[in-house]
């Protein structure tokens, strides 16, 4: 694609974070002693196991690198740095021009990923959750961003050998391919209220599947299940306690 500055290193700049701000000739490549054309430190940030935004826009140049940063710090076990993480909920609001494409994707590889329930309390405090299912604030408020039924489920897909209790076959008909099964379990964990599970969900998942995230129509009949078929997975989620590996 064509360069957004005038030059490589104001080009580098205007990416999402340091680590993805790095650049190299291709015939220096393979060469023993690469040089390697790195304006903001994503050397010293890949090293340190750190997500830093490449500047201070990064996030207003684009909202969606708010939830990328927590799906990178996710998936590579990564620390998201001080000042960048202070960054982000100054932007979060602004995930309401992002497309529900865009979220889908990143909140489904987020949730698909091992112990991916601790993130759910990590985007509640950057003020993402709220952003991308505003429907949700209040109840999440309440329960002060703790998600009770979330933690203990995490502990059951931990325990499992199979990584979920509920058969897909007979919810919804997905598959387990790519982690759709288990991101839609950690969805549901985080919309159902804890203390009164079950109930009618028809309004609220159709607003998450519709304006909010854009889910397939399998993926929302399956949300929907669960939601209302409850006793099988979220309310032993909720009752049960798990002992820690």
């Amino acid at each position: 694609s064509a360069f957004r500055g005038p030059e490589l290193r104001t080009e580098l700049r205007l990416r999402d974070f340091s680590i993805n701000a790095m650049a190299c000739s291709l015939s220096d490549l393979f060469s023993e002693s690469p040089v390697v054309v790195d304006p903001v430190g994503g050397l010293k940030d890949l090293a340190g196991r750190r997500i830093r935004a490449a500047s201070e826009f990064a996030f207003r140049d684009d909202p969606l690198r708010c939830l990328r940063a927590y799906r990178f710090a996710a998936e590579l076990q990564f620390d998201i740095e001080t000042e960048t993480r202070s960054w982000i909920p100054a932007s979060a609001r602004l995930l309401s021009g992002v497309s529900p494409e865009r979220i889908h994707e990143e909140l489904e590889t987020l949730l698909s990923t091992k112990r991916a329930s601790r993130w759910l309390t990590e985007l509640y405090e950057a003020e993402l959750l709220q952003a991308i299912l505003p429907e949700l604030s209040e109840k999440w408020t309440k329960e002060g961003g703790t998600f009770p039924v979330s933690a203990n489920l995490e502990r059951i897909l931990d325990s499992s050998e199979s990584g979920a209790p509920i058969n897909p076959e007979h919810h919804g008909g997905l598959s387990r391919e790519a982690g759709s099964l288990r991101w839609l379990l950690r969805l549901a964990s985080s919309i159902a209220i804890s203390d009164q599970i079950g109930g009618t969900y028809k309004k609220l998942v159709s607003a998450v599947s519709g304006a909010r995230l854009r889910l397939s129509n399998r993926e929302t009949r399956y949300l929907l299940t669960v939601l209302e078929t409850s006793q099988q997975v979220l309310s032993c989620a909720a009752q049960t306690t798990v002992a820690d590996d």
